[in-house]
């Protein structure tokens, strides 16, 4: 194996002016995934302020210091590697990296992130696995691969799983996080438009938008618990575009806000 241990902390929000002396981790690496514009990065004599989806390198070794402001959003990633050819590799990387696909390396930190709170008996694997493509995209810029590319006439369609409603359901339950419209069921799975609503209702006696919803709100709950976690921000990992429309679809599934199903289960 090229990567030998992974860990990923919980979504900090700092609620006071913090600053980290200068410190080593002289046998892991560091990656720091900011949510927003507050605080800064200093490594090597040159500090960097926060941008939003950015990520922040400290190689092993190598001596570097956090300035977290309130309201500074962000994750931290550790990792050890074994092979000298990967440590190798990760020279390519500088201290600030700018993702090529912000919103891609955005959904695997968060699919990491729920991997290591899930009940999942591969989460291990789920974890490593998304965080080899995290690193293999941050190493090499060119490397992204879209679920399905709408935009790029020449991407491949994924149309290659045979009408199988299973298989459009495994491909849900993979992707739900992501927009997944009414086409790229169609396209996945090929259905027809009404053959795909026809067979929502009969088997699951729903629609695919309000199945792709019950997986979102599902897993908010489990979040929900976390304390440590914004509802803004369990609302957007979890595949809404708002907080007003998850709060909304939270309602219409449980019955109350998930500020109140938050504070009752704290009790």
């Amino acid at each position: 194996m090229f990567i030998s241990s992974v860990t990923i902390t919980n979504p900090r929000t700092t609620s006071e002016f913090e600053t980290q002396m200068d410190h080593i981790h002289h046998d892991k690496h560091q990656l720091i995934f900011a949510n927003n514009n507050i605080g800064s990065f200093t490594i090597d004599g040159r500090r960097f302020p926060y941008k939003p989806g950015a990520f922040y390198y400290a190689p092993k070794g190598v001596s570097h210091m956090c300035e977290n402001n309130i309201g500074t959003d962000y994750f931290i990633l550790f990792f050890t590697v074994s092979s000298p050819v990967l440590e190798e590799e990760l020279q390519a990387l500088t201290y600030e990296i700018q993702p090529q696909s912000p919103s891609y390396v955005q959904r695997l930190v968060w699919q990491m992130y729920m991997y290591k709170y899930s009940n999942n008996s591969a989460a291990d694997f789920y974890v490593f696995s998304c965080f080899t493509m995290l690193l293999t995209s941050l190493i090499n810029n060119a490397f992204y691969l879209p679920i399905i590319d709408d935009e790029n006439p020449m991407s491949k369609p994924t149309n290659i799983l045979n009408n199988s409603f299973d298989k459009l359901l495994e491909f849900i339950q993979a992707h739900y996080t992501t927009d997944i419209s009414v086409e790229r069921m169609i396209k996945v799975s090929g259905y027809q438009r009404a053959q795909l609503f026809r067979i929502f209702s009969k088997k699951l006696n729903t629609t695919p938008h309000k199945y792709i919803n019950s997986l979102r709100i599902s897993t908010s709950k489990t979040m929900l618990d976390d304390h440590n976690i914004s509802i803004t921000n369990i609302a957007l990992s979890v595949g809404f575009k708002s907080t007003p429309v998850f709060t909304r679809a939270f309602y219409n599934s449980e019955g109350c806000l998930p500020s109140d199903y938050r504070a009752r289960n704290k009790q």
